[in-house]
Formats: C-alpha cells, structure tokens, sequence
C-alpha cells in the first residue's frame, strides 16, 4: 500500500516541471502528506490546473470507506471504483513514499523515491460527492505488486508515471483496456530507498525531521 508520501518542492517549480498553468490553493511543503488531508492533485477534466482533493476516495455507494489505495489487480471489477477508473483519472504528486518493512522484532520505515530526486506523478482516481449540501472532492492512489529493487521493504507500491504515461493517463479517450494496460505493464524505475525516522508514524510530525536518514542501531548490518 502506499499510506504516506512527500512532497517538499516548491509551486513553482512543480508547475514548470509539468507543464502546468497554476493552482487553485497554494502548495505547501508536506513532509508527511496523510490521509484525510487536502493534497495537490491534477484531474483528466483540468489538466492545466492543480487542484487540492482529500485523500481517501469517497464513493456513492459507501461514503463511510475511505479507501486511499486501489489495487491495479480489481480496480476494473470493483464497485467502488470501476466507474471511475473508466472517466475520472488524476495524477497525485510526490517526491518520495513511506513504507514500513516488518520483521520479527520491529517495522522499519524507508523513504523510497526516484534516483533522480525528482517529483513524480502517481496514477490514481478521484470523486465528487454532495453530502449535505456539501461538494467533497476525494482521490485514491493506484498501487500495485513492488517491483524487485523494493519488495524486500513492501510487496505494494504506488503506480509510477513516466512523462509520456502522464499525459495517456489523463487522455479521456482510452478504452478501458488500454488504461489498464497502462498501468500494469512493467515500468522500468531507477529507485532509491533509506530508513527514516520512526517519528513518521505520526501525522502530526511534518516536518524535516522525518525525511532525514535515521539508523536503527540494532540491525546497523543492514540499514545505513
């Protein structure tokens, strides 16, 4: 699963990375974005403008599950989702995700990002609700089976885009089959992972402190 992210850099150089014209609220740094929060995302019906949804996707059919994963796997069988993935595609950026790896004794958090450092977008799906009277705009994250550089940490990741997929993604005319094969042939990614601060569990520590590389002195043969 993908339950935490980052994304530190600044407005302008996210517009101009990806060829955006602005943003409906400002960006700010997220060191530790977190469900249930507003977080910058673009939509297949906006694809010049950032826009802040909630993160954990709100469903007609069930507005109380607030899923913020979707598995590549069922996306096109599952109720909750199949519609959307059909028509109401987004991308979600980020410039790295958080993973626990569980062993015997503890669960070790990794920052996992691109080699190159740079922000990303992830595949995902969004909603639009009116829930008394009240417009709430919602999105889930993609994930799917971790490739090998990685699945020792977790055996899920989030749906990675390359540039050219970004804009397929957010095409409106793609077939169903065709957007699922976007996102589950293999994606060739040059990632890079260390261990953070334990601190990352907590949604209220945002900030630099949890990005910074921590070591676990009980297992120091095998994390930095």
């Amino acid at each position: 699963m993908c339950g935490r992210y980052s994304l530190i850099t600044d407005e302008k150089s996210l517009l101009k990375q990806f060829r955006l014209k602005d943003s409906t609220k400002p960006i700010i740094p997220r060191f530790n974005a977190a469900p249930g929060q507003l977080l910058p995302v673009v939509t297949n019906l906006n694809k010049e403008k950032i826009q802040h949804f909630h993160w954990g996707f709100i469903s007609k059919f069930n507005s109380t599950l607030k899923p913020i994963n979707a598995r590549t796997e069922s996306i096109r069988e599952t109720k909750m989702f199949r519609n959307a993935f059909n028509t109401q595609a987004c991308i979600v950026f980020a410039d790295g995700y958080y993973e626990w790896e569980k062993n015997a004794k503890q669960k070790i958090p990794y920052r996992i990002q691109l080699e190159s450092k740079k922000v990303f977008a992830m595949a995902g799906i969004w909603s639009t609700i009116n829930t008394s009277n009240t417009i709430i705009e919602s999105f889930s994250i993609l994930t799917k089976p971790a490739s090998e550089s990685i699945n020792k940490i977790h055996d899920r990741m989030p749906v990675i885009l390359n540039d050219q997929n970004i804009d397929l993604w957010l095409d409106n005319n793609l077939s169903t089959n065709q957007r699922y094969d976007l996102i589950t042939n293999p994606n060739i990614l040059d990632l890079s992972f260390y261990t953070v601060n334990p601190k990352i569990g907590n949604v209220r520590n945002d900030s630099k402190t949890v990005i910074e590389p921590y070591k676990y002195y009980k297992q120091k043969s095998l994390f930095l």
